[in-house]
């Protein structure tokens, strides 16, 4: 499980702010602070990665491991123009495939099964309407 340093410390070093293992304070603050936004708004859109909001440094992230890759590069998008950065192609379209990732497993978790074994031949607006018969 990955700390939130050291969450904040990948995604930085994506967009070329450090390239050390140290996390300088206000850094580290920004970071924090930056990924408590991003993912309140992931959660008002409904996009649940188990997250809740962090205020230190040091704790494990409480982020499902299969969401850390979107999290990161999402969250270097979103810290890019604090250090007036332009994030590169690659890192935005790696970001936006996560995203949408987790957008398509959100939606097909909320797909309800349907039993198709039992359900009739076909209905159009409240008849019963037979493919065998065409009637």
């Amino acid at each position: 499980m990955a700390t939130n340093s050291e969450v904040i410390q990948d995604a930085l070093g994506l967009i070329g702010v450090t390239d050390d293992f140290n996390l300088t304070a206000e850094y580290g603050a920004l970071g924090l602070r930056a990924m408590n936004d991003l993912l309140t708004m992931w959660e008002a859109n409904e996009v649940d990665v188990g997250y809740f909001e962090q205020d230190t440094l040091t704790d494990d992230n409480p982020i499902e491991a299969e969401y850390l890759l979107a999290v990161k590069y999402n969250l270097a998008v979103a810290l890019a123009p604090y250090f007036s950065k332009e994030p590169s192609g690659a890192l935005v379209s790696v970001a936006t495939s996560a995203y949408r990732a987790l957008l398509r497993k959100e939606m097909n978790a909320r797909l309800e099964e349907v039993d198709s074994l039992n359900s009739s031949l076909g209905e159009a607006w409240g008849k019963r309407y037979s493919i065998l018969t065409d009637s």
